[in-house]
């Protein structure tokens, strides 16, 4: 999944398959930088749903298909302010 961080005038880029967060800058050349996430992560998945809730600046990850076809229905959270890390909601 992939949101528009218009705070920071980036693209976040989650990869569920390598359970990874990327950022990408809108200005200038810039360059892709992986996201150091401490902690728990979530399960690796395919075609999560991300969402951005600028009110709490935090991205919001929902389900997706796990490892063998098992549907993920947890949510989990990740606060934009660093330093951050992912935890579960559900």
């Amino acid at each position: 999944g992939q949101v528009l961080d218009p705070r920071r005038q980036r693209l976040i880029f989650y990869d569920g398959f390598h359970n990874t967060v990327w950022t990408l800058p809108l200005e200038g050349a810039g360059t892709w930088r992986q996201l150091s996430l401490p902690g728990a992560l979530p399960a690796p998945r395919r075609y999560p749903t991300l969402v951005l809730d600028e009110s709490r600046d935090r991205l919001i990850l929902y389900g997706g298909i796990g490892y063998g076809g098992n549907l993920r229905a947890e949510v989990w959270v990740l606060p934009l302010q660093e330093p951050t890390a992912w935890s579960r909601m559900s």
